[in-house]
């Protein structure tokens, strides 16, 4: 048996040669000998796109990384120093010693950003170095400063151990990366999605999700929270979508921000959505429970995106197929 030039899982082609009409829908089926697809799909965690020409692809892959604390972090300094600094929107800066910003107590292995008008601490330090697991991407905007070398670390994601200020570099700068900054975190940037437009340390981190202007603003109660699925349930109102009728299917997005109790901004940007017990690049669906996803069919199947991790997913779009 010939080696498949593509083995499919839960995407679609279009334009296959000789042509088929008008998309050919693959779920675990291997083609072989087909000269020319155009596709675009999941592969592990990257979303590619291109074309499958005489068994070669030729295209783009965008690859999603860990969400990252900070997206502009240029480097560290003690209290004083960031006390004294005039930085750009969105600089963040470790702190290497205890003291007081903006009438906070900070301390050692903290890291602050600057949102325009003030210090906003966006990571606590722990025993005097910032906590393991924090993950950050080095100021692309900014002149680095120690420990970071400018025009050789900019742009490129850091990882820390909990046992220092400078983390490690994790090699995760290359064209087509994209990440998110973490959804429950105090940074301005909380939520959007960027993509780095070539390698590090020339390539820029650029947007790719909406900005607030893109939301839809709706009333709802305060029984809907963020990232809860939601449908249109009466004029300019909107409820937790399930599945367990076509009525409360019809998701539109999910929940970006709640700016109060009554009243959200609802997207339909790509996300990531927090969920829970998904499987990585498996489809998602709406869930018969209020509000939320599932890695299983609800009574009215909804499907929503594909899993990025076990606790999140990229919404595409909800398509109600049965």
């Amino acid at each position: 048996m010939p080696t498949p030039i593509l083995k499919t899982y839960g995407i679609e082609t279009e334009g296959a040669y000789p042509p088929v009409s008008p998309i050919l829908r693959t779920f675990g089926i291997e083609l072989f000998n087909v000269e020319k697809v155009n596709y675009v799909g999941i592969h592990g965690n990257q979303i590619r796109a291109g074309t499958i020409n005489g068994g070669r692809f030729t295209g783009t892959a965008v690859a999603f990384k860990d969400f990252v604390s900070v997206l502009h972090l240029v480097g560290a300094g003690t209290v004083a120093y960031v006390n004294g600094l005039t930085p750009a929107y969105g600089d963040a800066y470790t702190v290497t010693d205890a003291g007081t910003i903006n009438s906070q107590d900070a301390v050692a292995g903290d890291i602050w950003e600057w949102s325009g008008t003030e210090w906003v601490k966006m990571v606590t330090g722990s025993g005097g170095f910032v906590p393991s697991g924090t993950r950050a991407v080095l100021s692309t905007q900014t002149t680095l400063i120690g420990p970071y070398t400018d025009s050789s670390d900019d742009g490129k994601v850091f990882l820390f151990d909990g046992t220092d200020l400078v983390g490690a570099d994790t090699e995760q700068g290359h064209e087509g990366a994209a990440l998110f900054i973490e959804p429950s975190g105090a940074s301005t940037f909380a939520a959007k999605g960027y993509f780095l437009n070539a390698a590090t340390p020339s390539g820029v981190w650029t947007r790719f999700t909406p900005d607030a202007s893109e939301l839809i603003q709706f009333t709802c109660t305060a029984t809907e929270e963020v990232n809860n699925l939601v449908y249109i349930s009466a004029a300019n109102t909107v409820s937790q979508a399930d599945a367990s009728a076509v009525a409360t299917a019809r998701v539109i997005g999910w929940i970006q921000s709640k700016l109060n109790s009554t009243t959200c901004l609802v997207s339909r940007a790509p996300g990531p959505v927090t969920s829970s017990g998904l499987t990585a690049g498996s489809p998602v669906y709406l869930s018969n429970t209020a509000g939320a996803a599932s890695a299983t069919e609800g009574t009215v199947i909804v499907e929503l995106g594909i899993a990025k991790s076990t606790t999140s997913f990229i919404f595409t779009g909800a398509r109600i197929t049965a």
